[in-house]
């Protein structure tokens, strides 16, 4: 894997291809667009491509070494980004060992349902395409997955986080993920209710305990929210 100023260097240009084959273009310090898009996706195309012409160095690494370069994205969002890059690209990020999805980086799902809910359909749609992956089929090792709606005025997204939340649990299980890391912070209207003396709390349930004995690692933080474990008779 290359080091220090390489890495740093490859690094940048792969996050400006993934900028342009998304479609930001990027504006200067003084408010003007910098380069016109076709300018610069035509930049992009020359330096993370097929490889040939242009001196594409990065797509001319071998595969292996291209997912280690994936794994060091700090978003899953970007890493599954890659995949409209060029063919050369297709298919490699479901190689990545890695999943991290924040929401940190989506900022209207802290306010708004609507993003909110576009933010929970990509993780589950990522999770998908990850499980029927026929490239590049490796297990993810560690998953990662943060949501926070606090900011939300209301309790309309609750019900579908905690659903989304079951499944991701769900999925780690069924596919024997080492360690899963599952952060929710609901909306603060909980915090104002337990300030005026309320005791209710949003409770989402977990099935089977049990089944989770190949996980080495699952941490949950569900901010304002009360956990719900049950067992069956034949784990007691």
């Amino acid at each position: 894997l290359p080091q220090g100023r390489e890495l740093y260097i490859i690094m940048n240009e792969l996050h400006d291809a993934i900028r342009i084959s998304s479609g930001y273009t990027g504006y200067s310090t003084m408010g003007v667009r910098s380069r016109s898009k076709s300018k610069r996706r035509r930049r992009a195309t020359l330096s993370v491509g097929d490889g040939g012409v242009g001196g594409d160095l990065i797509s001319s690494f071998p595969d292996d070494l291209l997912v280690r370069i994936l794994d060091l994205l700090p978003d899953t969002r970007d890493v599954v980004r890659t995949h409209a890059l060029s063919r050369r690209w297709r298919g490699l990020w479901t190689g990545v060992p890695a999943l991290r999805f924040n929401s940190v980086r989506w900022p209207a799902v802290r306010r708004e349902a609507g993003a909110g809910e576009q933010y929970l359909a990509f993780v589950d749609d990522a999770l998908m395409l990850r499980a029927n992956a026929t490239r590049r089929r490796c297990a993810v090792k560690d998953l990662v997955i943060s949501l926070n709606i606090m900011s939300q005025k209301t309790e309309e997204l609750v019900p579908r986080s905690f659903q989304a939340a079951q499944g991701w649990i769900r999925y780690a299980v069924q596919h024997e993920v080492k360690s899963l890391i599952l952060k929710l912070e609901l909306p603060w209207i909980y915090e104002d209710r337990l300030a005026q003396g309320g005791h209710e709390h949003p409770v989402m349930a977990i099935d089977e305990l049990a089944t989770y004995a190949k996980l080495d690692t699952m941490h949950l933080r569900l901010g304002f929210a009360q956990l719900e474990l049950s067992f069956s008779s034949s784990s007691m």
